[in-house]
């Protein structure tokens, strides 16, 4: 049965074009989006009394490979906490005392009064519903008393997890001597310092913590405060020491941090910012100046944002530090951490991409030192404050210490558009959320709070003036210091300052935003012709219904006008009781709404403006702003998948493309034409596809240049890099011509630059043959992984670019062979690259199938969650009935195996088959209308550009040829 199903993978194959995968895009994207369940309130259920914590002391023995006692357990943090609070005024006197615990090992606590007085306590009881995570501390008599200062006093053991990345938990890396070397690390946002020591773990309940954390002393201790002198040997355990750090300012739980270990530290110029900056990491990538880029740009940034928002960073130092095993980055006050790869920077071997992303991260979580830890949300319903405003912010810093990313324009493509795609799909949210519970506070970390967030803050930039907005947010920050803020805090301000400027609008600041904030979705603004000198302009929902409407901002430009504005303020406004507004236009001359892409809504003009758009971009492009343009394209074609308008209306808005230089226009390009270059299968729809595209991508890339220029960096590089990309994977002969020139010149010294290593090395591979493959194969083999590992990585990737059967076949079963040479770490992602091969992902399907037992055991250490990481790859790529059949017979077929699956883990394997049916669909409707377009029209913008309003010649010859094939079908 194998050896039939092998063959039958190699007939499909056979029949199909084979194309090379991009290797820009990551193996399997990063998404953070879940639904945030809007429940009943049940506030104050999962919420405390009114608790004034004042101080945290806080001592923990962190055991991580020796043990401080015989008694410790291996990967645990013993604790006391002593913790100093109130109960305010107005509170009732209370008889039991409630904080926050939870996978606690709690051994006391003790209770004493501000006279020094012992007041004796009951037994403590966990709360009966465990979501609430409450632990209740009864005194054995009496109340406590409104204004005393009391001092709680707990001892308990924590975890220090191996399963998860919150917590206290555990992650580590591989010495130059092959030994593992551990990290203890932290994550408490949203909700996890009660898993370390019992606290009172809401946002808005700040205090001020010292903490002493007593460790081997190998290992280098980290946490919030600056280290108060060195560390001092613990007399009764030998080979441990205790570091001791000063007091922090009031902060909230969720910002406490520490980390623990074998870490050495690059120092920023201390002529950048006034006061110590550091970047941590590994020895061996700090020697290499690894963190020496992240270090200065983060002094930069402080410095950048106290003179912008008139604020004092108020903590001793800033500390960065690089940990193994990480979501993403945590900006806690003073200690920021972030996985490695998004904070350590190595000259000649990181890519523009990930530079470009260290600047955006690192800006995120200094701009958090103002917005969420200066100022915090009151309670995570209010969480956007936080995250959207240090998304919004992060902007501004990159576009102020690395001008070269430009991020002003760029926060588009990163923030606007992929927050209007989620805004529309089922699983949004609102922007003040409704979270309550533990699990969906942290179900309220998405695209809605962050680039949705962000968006909105642009958008207010824009009807405000960006003097104005800073106006607001300088004495909302000088306001609200230490405080926990609520939306309504920062419209009083923003309100102040538009008054203090004159600045006119139709509602109040609050009416307009939320407007915004409280409710899901995003207008559609239509624009109509209504005369022969005016336009309807209106408004509705783009999509899940309802019947609330927006204040929406409407900036406008027309032919007439100069083809840059000086700023976006509104031409008008539509209110949210209004649903139209007629404007004075000549509409023989086209007009655009939402200049530079300001506003958080989609534009649809009719079939009389609409070609007169498109008429300007032929003639001149360059009349219409960059970001104009691109926002026109990603609205047409998401209107287009949503039946507002036909799909070759959006095609048709790309015939001027071979003119087209901005970044952010391509992007919008290269995420739109993604689908079809990963879904094409068959060789004659793959040669119109790229005779289509080709051209456009070749022309954009000549004026930027194909052999390199290191001159040209930042989005300019990123912009070149994608061309580059592109054009191998298109099969350009130019492109695949440089590729092998490279390699032929490849003798000692890589002499292909690291920003294209990954497009030239798959197309090394995939137009090379055995020559070819073997040679990419010699350079990965020969390769130290721990000295190289990026370079390793890239060229593992271009091994799964093989168009050979024989030699990804060769490579699936080197994976599970022992000494093949295949890194272990590059194991499971070496399939998951080649099933983004075109080829590779039959035979991917046929490797489950007959190596399943082997793949769970070798690479999944027995666990059958392994096959998650594979399907996730696999599911992106699948676009065929055929292709579903074989992976749900695979699922009927091993379904004991698969069984010990949890019920998460099961609901995510059902996503991933419903993607590949998503994706078939959308074969089916889009793809195929796609294609037969682009079949009449290969060069569309050789057309003439005096077409009449209305159904174009292209629209009336693809029509015209889709009857005539359904009449000889006998759908007629």
């Amino acid at each position: 049965m194998a050896n039939y199903i092998i063959f039958l993978a190699v007939f499909l194959l056979a029949s199909a074009s084979g194309h090379p995968p991009l290797q820009i895009d990551p193996i399997n994207p990063l998404v953070n989006d879940r639904p945030v369940i809007n429940s009943v309130v049940v506030d104050p259920l999962h919420r405390l009394a009114k608790w004034i914590p004042i101080h945290y002391n806080v001592e923990l023995a962190v055991v991580l490979d020796e043990k401080q006692v015989p008694a410790d357990d291996e990967f645990t943090a013993k604790g006391k906490v002593d913790i100093l609070f109130q109960i305010p005024l107005d509170a009732a006197n209370l008889a039991t005392i409630t904080l926050h615990a939870n996978l606690l090992s709690i051994t006391s606590f003790s209770l004493t009064h501000e006279d020094g007085t012992d007041i004796p306590l009951g037994a403590y009881q966990n709360d009966t519903d465990i979501t609430k995570h409450f632990v209740h501390i009864p005194l054995q008599s009496g109340t406590l008393q409104q204004g005393v200062n009391y001092t709680l006093h707990a001892e308990s053991v924590a975890q220090i997890f191996g399963h998860k990345l919150n917590g206290l938990y555990r992650s580590n890396y591989t010495k130059p001597d092959l030994t593992l070397s551990w990290i203890a690390a932290t994550q408490m946002e949203s909700l996890h310092l009660r898993e370390l020591f019992p606290c009172f773990d809401e946002p808005d309940l700040k205090a001020t913590f010292s903490v002493q954390l007593i460790h081997q002393v190998k290992y280098t201790a980290i946490a919030n405060g600056l280290r108060n002198g060195e560390p001092v040997p613990v007399p009764e355990t030998p080979g441990w020491v205790k570091s001791s750090f000063n007091p922090t300012v009031p902060m909230s739980t969720y910002l406490f941090a520490i980390t623990v270990a074998e870490f050495d530290s690059a120092l920023a110029d201390p002529a950048l910012f006034g006061k110590p900056v550091r970047t941590w990491s590994t020895p061996e990538l700090i020697a290499r100046g690894g963190g020496q880029y992240t270090a200065d740009l983060t002094a930069r940034l402080l410095a950048y944002f106290d003179g912008f928002f008139n604020t004092v960073y108020p903590m001793e130092k800033m500390d960065s530090a690089a940990i193994t095993h990480k979501g993403g980055a945590m900006e806690n006050w003073g200690l920021i951490l972030y996985r490695t790869d998004l904070l350590i920077y190595l000259e000649g071997e990181t890519l523009e991409t990930a530079k470009n992303s260290m600047a955006s991260v690192v800006s995120h979580e200094v701009a958090h030192q103002n917005f969420g830890n200066l100022v915090t949300c009151k309670w995570w319903s209010e969480i956007w404050l936080n995250e959207g405003f240090a998304t919004y912010v992060s902007y501004l810093g990159v576009n102020e210490v690395a001008p070269e990313f430009r991020h002003l324009e760029w926060q588009i493509n990163d923030a606007l558009q992929p927050a209007l795609a989620f805004d529309a799909g089922p699983t949004t949210s609102k922007l003040r959320n409704d979270a309550v519970t533990p699990d969906e506070v942290d179900n309220a970390f998405g695209t809605i709070t962050y680039d949705k967030g962000a968006s909105i803050n642009r958008m207010i930039e824009g009807f405000l003036t960006l003097g104005t907005f800073q106006k607001g947010l300088i004495t909302y920050l000088e306001a609200m210091t230490y405080l926990g803020a609520e939306q309504d805090d920062l419209f009083t301000h923003l309100q102040a300052a538009a008054d203090g400027d004159g600045i006119v609008l139709p509602a109040t600041v609050k009416e307009i935003l939320d407007s915004w904030t409280l409710q899901i979705s995003h207008p559609l603004v239509r624009v109509s012709v209504a005369g022969d000198n005016e336009v309807f302009i209106t408004q509705e929902r783009y999509a899940n219904p309802g019947p609330a409407l927006w204040y929406v901002p409407i900036t406008i430009v027309t032919q007439d006008d100069e083809p840059t504005l000086e700023n976006s303020l509104p031409k008008l406004w539509l209110t949210d009781t209004q649903a139209i507004e007629t404007y004075q236009h000549n509409v023989s001359k086209w007009i655009m709404l939402n200049q530079h892409a300001t506003g958080f809504y989609r534009v649809l003009y009719d079939d009389v403006l609409t070609p007169l758009i498109r008429k300007q971009l032929m003639i001149n492009h360059t009349i219409i702003s960059p970001l104009s343009r691109s926002q026109l394209l990603d609205d047409y074609f998401n209107l287009a998948f949503r039946a507002f308008v036909d799909i070759d209306t959006a095609l048709e808005l790309t015939t001027y493309l071979a003119e087209e230089d901005h970044f952010t226009v391509w992007e919008v390009v290269f995420n739109q034409f993604r689908n079809l270059h990963k879904f094409i299968s068959h060789k004659t729809d793959r040669n119109i596809f790229t005779q289509f595209l080709l051209p456009k991508v070749k022309a954009a890339l000549n004026r930027i240049g194909l052999p390199q220029n290191d001159t040209i960096i930042g989005a300019d590089e990123i912009l070149r890099m994608k061309l580059i990309d592109w054009a191998c994977s298109l099969g350009d002969e130019e492109c695949i011509s440089h590729a092998k020139n490279l390699s032929d010149s490849w003798e000692n010294e890589n002499p292909i630059h690291v920003d294209i290593q990954g497009p030239m090395f798959c197309t090394i591979v995939s137009t090379g043959g055995k020559e070819g493959f073997d040679f990419i194969w010699n350079k990965y083999f020969n390769l130290d992984i721990l000295r190289n590992n990026a370079l390793k990585t890239r060229l593992m990737q271009g091994l799964a670019c093989a168009a050979e059967v024989e030699n990804l076949q060769n490579l699936l079963n080197a994976i599970l062979t022992q000494g093949s040479g295949i890194a272990l770490d590059h194991r499971l992602p070496l399939i998951q690259r080649i099933a983004m091969n075109s080829i590779g992902r039959s035979l991917v399907i046929t490797f489950l199938n007959t190596r399943l037992d082997d793949i769970i055991s070798q690479l999944g250490g027995g666990s059958a969650s392994v096959v998650l990481n594979i399907l996730s790859s696999l599911s992106s790529q699948l676009s065929t009935q055929e292709e579903l059949d074989r992976v749900l017979k695979f699922m009927a077929d091993n379904a004991e195996k698969l069984d010990g699956l949890s019920d998460n883990e099961k609901l995510t394997v059902n996503n991933y088959i419903n993607t590949v049916r998503t994706n078939i669909n959308w074969m089916n409707q889009w793809g195929s209308r796609m294609i037969s377009w682009m079949e009449i029209n290969p060069h569309p913008e050789e057309q003439k550009d005096n077409m009449a309003p209305g159904l174009s010649p292209s629209s009336f010859v693809v029509l015209v040829v889709l009857g005539l094939a359904g009449f000889f079908r006998g759908d007629w």
